[in-house]
């Protein structure tokens, strides 16, 4: 299933006038380097930061300054972000795919013309904004979003990179780092699954001899398939021509499974290239396999091999791949959905180390970076707990020992939300010193709360994926918080961004899309007329959102205190020899012991482990504690009953008159809700080189949105001891006189839902402004707005003073030695980036 989120909001004007606050106005000339591998570590101490000389202590004071602010209307991201000296004026500039919520397979043309000023098409693409003021420099429209970018090559010569972008759709281009202008998008019939989407793709050799690279791609997920339905499209592996977008060679993936996976490839000891794909989704099993690029040029997938499988779960996250071992060799550090953190050899495939973080499960990537005082890195996770797949309680973060895979924090760092973004590192001098930067999101007065819930029966899967969680969980408001913790900073950490600062530049730059339809319609009076014709040939499909990753929140809920399949088992690695055991630089190879039963490591490879079975509660509200009678209102013809339920009706039409709701073009007074989607990404600081900061200073980019929320409603603990008493009652619906009369038994338990709902106000006012897609109108839709910031981080040491003369405080390393600075690292190839 689909990790990523439904939206249709569509947003975006064109070309906005936006206001930008622009602090500093100093160059710099950090370069993005050429593609490549990273090929071989340094094996042992070569590893870290400057050897870790004994001299330097750890920031532990962390400033922030702003400098700029860039707000967009009606525009999302889930992308990740990658920096292009676009205008060669010395100062990378940022590339950032964006979606406009029209995810719609049938859009009509109307919508673009009324929040797009006619650009067809309008529902995603990519754009570039100039890194040393935030000022837009170009935008490419696509198809459908883009997300997974990549900005490795130069595909047209020209002197700067081009991109590539993966998103929804089969959407697959190739885009002029320069103009923005289409170089070429992906077309081929044969290989193409037309509801299937594109991850981040990687570059690979020259295989058709054009002197440009060529691209491996994997081209997968069944966004609209229920969560455990049977049949999905096979995920396929593409090789496609860097110059042009032909399909090379095209197969699906072993098992013709699911994929939602972005590729890695890297060099065994011999420098036999390896390419690393992963098969599986929320609900259904998956495997991470390894085979040599050789045999993919050949077309012999047979060849694959698995090399972590998960009989209940897919594997859908990149992993880290860094020397953890010494042996030369890059190991994978993977987050498997289903609740592991685990490390596996790159030469040899054997476990290095695992650890399970019971009943979650994860979208997020590992953050990389020296936490402890060893020479091996240190890895942020960041696991949702709750009954599985999509339902969530709460999140906690926690950093695991690259060297033994256990937890670091004594506490993991607990949020009542979480975030779906992946964590960054800031690479400081010495050991142990890095900043590791993570987003969580929480609720007023609530914080770190969790607690059950579910969605009323029926609830489909747009509205689940738009909900306000804290307002209907805690009648409470949304925040989120970007922090930094190191080894000198305790958790949660140094703050670097606060929502509830931030709400008005978060809605200075918004537009009433409400108010743009209803001035289109009075010059264009028949414009309602012709989209109607429009939908009676071709009805809106769903599409999925995917960070990216993306979307728990996609899919049917499961009934509270019922777990997803598997949620007893867990995932297994490839047995391996009896002989192998943890190894790391630090400690010798040594036998495991027969004792592997501590309460969170794996006990097994292949015994019963991860999500464990939660104390159960009844959940059948349809449960046969009432005698069926026959029911007095059928329907002659054979059609509906009349007192079945509906969606749009929670009781008969004789209980309760439908009124139609009035169209919204003033100004909106909910200021909607907030989604973490986007992870950001690490800058040069845009200070010049003799500025006496630089040294203790580096930027950070990153984008948040806002959307209006669907009209939802949840039930908690006091809403399913409500529930239960009406049920109880269920006999009343058999009486004449009773308002309950002709429902039927399915109908009477969505009503004992939604009033329960009500009566607690865990449900949204009718006077709010809601976006849904079950109650999608194309001249009445609400948009929200992105927000991209670049603030500036200086970190310096409180214990440091001018009298002291044998410590010194640790400083940043420049930005060409980032070890972990964006989403899959530096180039976005999952590479641990280790200057050579």
């Amino acid at each position: 299933m689909a990790v990523y989120f439904l939206l249709t909001v569509i947003l975006l004007e064109s070309f906005v006038s936006i206001p930008v606050y622009t602090l500093n106005k100093h160059k710099n000339s950090d370069q993005s380097g050429p593609a490549g591998q990273s090929g071989k570590l340094p094996s042992s101490g070569a590893l870290h930061n400057d050897g870790g000389t004994s001299d330097l202590i750890g920031c532990d004071r962390i400033e922030v300054e702003d400098v700029w602010v860039q707000g967009i209307p009606k525009l999302l991201t889930e992308s990740a972000f990658r920096l292009v000296d676009v205008n060669q004026d010395g100062v990378l500039d940022v590339i950032m795919g964006f979606m406009t919520g029209t995810e719609s397979s049938n859009l009509p043309q109307v919508v673009c013309d009324i929040y797009f000023n006619g650009t067809d098409p309008c529902r995603g693409g990519l754009m570039a904004l100039e890194g040393l003021t935030g000022r837009e420099l170009w935008r490419h429209y696509s198809r459908h979003e883009l997300f997974g970018v990549n900005c490795n090559v130069d595909i047209d010569q020209d002197g700067v990179l081009d991109c590539l972008g993966g998103g929804r759709a089969a959407a697959f281009e190739a885009v002029s780092g320069k103009e923005g202008k289409l170089l070429w998008t992906f077309q081929n019939v044969d290989a193409k699954r037309r509801m299937s989407n594109f991850y981040t793709p990687q570059y690979i050799d020259d295989i058709d001899g054009d002197h440009v690279p060529d691209i491996l791609a994997i081209h997968g997920g069944d966004p609209i398939a229920k969560p455990y339905s049977e049949t999905r499209e096979a995920g396929r592996i593409l090789l496609v021509s860097g110059a042009t977008g032909q399909i090379i060679r095209w197969m699906s993936v072993p098992g013709k499974t699911e994929s939602y996976y972005s590729p890695q490839v890297y060099f065994q000891v011999d420098g036999t290239k390896v390419v690393l794909f992963g098969t599986g989704g929320e609900t259904h099993k998956g495997a991470l396999y390894a085979i040599t690029l050789q045999h993919l040029l050949q077309g012999k997938i047979e060849m694959a091999r698995a090399i972590y499988t998960d009989n209940f779960k897919g594997v859908q996250t990149p992993p880290v791949l860094v020397d953890l071992t010494g042996d030369g060799v890059v190991d994978i550090v993977i987050n498997p959905f289903n609740s592991t953190v685990v490390a596996i050899d790159g030469n040899t495939y054997s476990v290095i180390w695992n650890w399970t973080f019971p009943m979650s499960e994860t979208y997020s990537t590992p953050g990389a970076g020296y936490y402890n005082d060893d020479d091996i890195p240190d890895f942020m996770v960041q696991f949702s707990f709750g009954p599985g797949f999509p339902m969530y309680y709460h999140a906690e973060v926690n950093i695991i020992d690259g060297k033994n895979g256990k937890p670091l924090l004594d506490h993991g760092i607990r949020s009542s939300l979480g975030a779906q973004s992946s964590q960054l590192s800031v690479s400081m001098e010495g050991k142990g010193h890095d900043l590791f930067l993570y987003w969580i999101g929480d609720c007023q007065g609530h914080e770190a709360e969790g607690g059950e819930f579910r969605f009323v029966n029926g609830t489909n899967v747009h509205k689940k994926s738009r909900w306000d969680p804290c307002k209907l969980r805690y009648k409470s408001k949304m925040f989120s918080k970007f922090l930094a913790v190191s080894s000198s900073i305790k958790p949660p950490g140094a703050l670097i961004y606060y929502s509830e600062e931030r709400i008005r530049q978060e809605h200075d730059s918004w537009v009433n899309t409400s108010a743009l339809a209803e001035e289109y319609l009075r010059k264009h009076p028949d414009a309602r007329l012709k989209a109607k014709q429009h939908n009676r040939k071709m009805r809106p499909k769903q599409h999925s959102s995917r960070f990216s990753k993306e979307d728990y929140l996609q899919g049917a809920s499961l009934p509270k205190g019922q777990h997803s399949p598997g949620a007893k088992k867990g995932p297994s690695l490839q047995p391996q020899d009896d002989n192998h055991a943890t190894r790391s630089r630090s400690s010798p190879t040594k036998k495991p012991s027969n004792n592997l039963s501590r309460q969170n490591e794996t006990p097994h490879l292949n015994s019963d482990r991860g999500r464990q079975t939660l104390n159960k509660t009844p959940d059948n509200r349809r449960r046969q504690n009432v005698k069926e009678h026959p029911q007095p209102y059928n329907n002659n013809s054979g059609s509906k009953k009349r007192g079945g339920w509906s969606e749009e009706r929670s009781l008969p039409q004789a209980m309760k008159k439908r009124r139609r709701k009035k169209r919204h073009v003033g100004p909106h007074d909910d200021s909607g809700f907030q989604r973490l989607l986007s992870t950001g990404m690490i800058a040069p600081p845009t200070l010049a080189k003799d500025h006496p900061d630089y040294g203790h200073s580096m930027d950070v980019v990153f984008a948040t949105y806002w959307i209006f929320p669907a009209k939802n409603k949840t039930l908690l603990t006091e809403d399913e001891k409500c529930v239960d008493k009406m049920m109880g009652e269920e006999a009343q619906r058999f009486d004449p006189g009773n308002k309950y009369y002709g429902l039927d038994h399915d109908a009477y338990g969505h009503v004992a839902e939604d009033e329960c709902a009500a009566k607690s106000h865990h449900q949204m006012n009718d006077d709010g402004v809601y976006e849904s897609q079950s109650t999608f109108d194309a001249f009445n839709l609400h948009m929200g707005q992105m927000t991209v910031y670049r603030l500036r981080l200086k970190c310096t040491c409180s214990q440091v003073t001018n009298t002291t003369t044998d410590k010194r405080c640790a400083k940043m390393l420049p930005f060409e030695n980032q070890h972990w600075p964006a989403y899959m690292g530096k180039k976005g190839d999952s590479h641990w980036f280790q200057a050579t």
